[in-house]
């Protein structure tokens, strides 16, 4: 199970958001669409510079997220996917 909570918070507050890739983290997001990841220093520059370049992209970045993470990741939302997993949702 992938968890850091600024992976949640950040994008639910409509943050452009951009973070080192992790196991798990495109079962929450669509990487490049949703938010921007990144796995090494220089990759991270060079996305950097390309959304510091593209408003229009970061725009789209922050509403994608921001909508996926208030869909699917709030806490009702977890708690919802936890009770049918475990059988008790009515």
């Amino acid at each position: 199970i992938y968890s850091r909570l600024r992976d949640v918070e950040a994008p639910m507050l409509g943050a452009c958001y951009i973070t080192e890739m992790a196991p798990g983290l495109e079962d929450l997001y669509e990487i490049g669409t949703e938010i921007e990841s990144y796995r090494d220093a220089p990759e991270l520059a060079e996305k950097c510079k390309a959304l510091i370049a593209d408003p229009s992209r970061r725009r789209k970045l922050r509403e994608l997220g921001q909508r996926r993470a208030l869909a699917q990741h709030t806490i009702g939302a977890s708690l919802g996917k936890i009770a049918m997993m475990l059988g008790i949702r009515h």
